[in-house]
């Protein structure tokens, strides 16, 4: 069996998860089939009067990333290059395959198995539809596009593609949340039978202990990259903090922030005054390197307001960090699926706060935890279930 995984890049969190999904098949199913890795570099790009760059989003509920797709135009030899392949995981393909290549090579009975880490190919073209609704029906109207890049017909045309995509019986679509592919049920754009819950695979590094203190201070790990994006909400985790010293100065010294990211001096300005003792690790392009700052931390703060099944959490996991995330969405799942971790009530700073106070009088097996998040996403169990959803 020859399949191709397809990825607009092999960077960026779908990029990277795809790549992981790629070399586990690689690595244990490689009796089994045959795998390429196809990005940008090998296909090329869309080109830009038929997916335009940039982001259409008008920010007015959210300014999480929207594609425009105007399903104008089939390049024949793309069609015919990915024919040659027994089956196509389309994981975030954004730009390097228009939905009306995708329909095309479906329509000719391509065995077809989208892996999805956004909601991108549930609607007309957001990557989260915010407190929009509408795909679940149709997108007609759509209040997040900016109709200055894509009209309000294209919108509702690109999203009838998809449902037509996802029509063909050779199509299944998988998510590594229950939460997303749940979604996908429940918008009628598959049936049961075609829709799997598949979680992300990751190798851990071999040969790395979490550094052990004998100081009684929590370490909690915040993720600070993009205080733009609404959806991320950096700025709750902060302020989090910010709050849990104007109510209860005492705690502290009870702390330590660990800070990775493009954005860590922002993020540090803000909590300085405050007195916490912040270690400020930057940008960091090695994975070793982030590795190393997880086993100095007991807590990963995620205060993201709707997300799937996200990589940190992930990596972070199998090293035994406690995900500390709010309500309703697959950071939620990702803790009751591992029956470890704290879940905030609101996303406001008094209940971060709150829960931020608690966790020293919490119990938890950072060594169990590590366990059981290795278990789950296991690459040779996660590249078996791949081949599962291939045949």
């Amino acid at each position: 069996m020859k399949v191709a995984i397809l990825s607009s890049a092999s960077g960026g969190g779908a990029g990277i998860a795809a790549y992981r999904i790629y070399e586990a098949l690689k690595k244990y199913q490689a009796d089994k089939c045959e795998v390429d890795f196809i990005d940008m570099e090998v296909l090329g790009r869309v080109a830009d009067d038929v997916s335009p760059p940039g982001s259409a989003t008008n920010g007015k509920i959210s300014n999480t990333h929207y594609t425009t797709d105007f399903a104008s135009d089939v390049r024949e030899y793309i069609v015919k290059t990915l024919s040659e392949y027994d089956v196509l995981n389309i994981q975030w393909s954004s730009y390097l395959l228009s939905i009306a290549e995708i329909y095309e090579l479906a329509k000719n009975g391509m065995r077809i198995v989208f892996t999805l880490h956004d909601f991108y190919y549930l609607t007309g073209g957001c990557h989260y539809p915010s407190s929009c609704d509408q795909y679940m029906k149709s997108c007609r109207l759509c209040p997040q596009v900016n109709t200055n890049m894509m009209s309000q017909k294209d919108v509702e045309a690109s999203h009838e593609l998809k449902r037509k995509i996802f029509s063909f019986e050779n199509v299944i679509l998988t998510a590594p949340s229950e939460y997303l592919v749940n979604k996908a049920l429940a918008s009628n754009m598959v049936p049961k039978e075609r829709a799997i819950t598949i979680r992300n695979a990751y190798e851990p590094i071999v040969d790395v202990e979490r550094k052990n203190y004998s100081t009684h201070q929590t370490r909690v790990l915040i993720i600070a990259d993009s205080f733009f994006e609404i959806r991320k909400q950096l700025q709750l985790a902060v302020d989090g903090f910010k709050e849990l010293a104007l109510s209860s100065p005492e705690k502290v010294s009870d702390f330590v922030i660990h800070l990775v990211g493009r954005l860590d001096h922002e993020v540090l300005e803000q909590l300085e005054p405050y007195g916490y003792e912040v270690h400020n690790h930057g940008h960091l392009k090695e994975h070793s390197d982030i590795v190393d700052v997880y086993c100095q931390s007991d807590y990963l703060l995620s205060t993201s307001l709707d997300d799937n099944w996200p990589n940190i959490l992930v990596e972070s996991s199998a090293y035994g960090v406690i995900p500390i995330v709010g309500p309703k969405h697959g950071c939620e799942e990702f803790v009751l699926a591992l029956n470890e971790g704290v879940i905030f009530d609101l996303y406001e700073a008094k209940s971060v706060a709150k829960t931020l106070s608690q966790l020293n009088s919490l119990d938890f097996s950072n060594d169990y935890f590590s366990l059981q998040s290795r278990k789950m996403h296991d690459p040779v169990s996660i590249s078996r279930d791949y081949i599962f959803s291939f045949t």
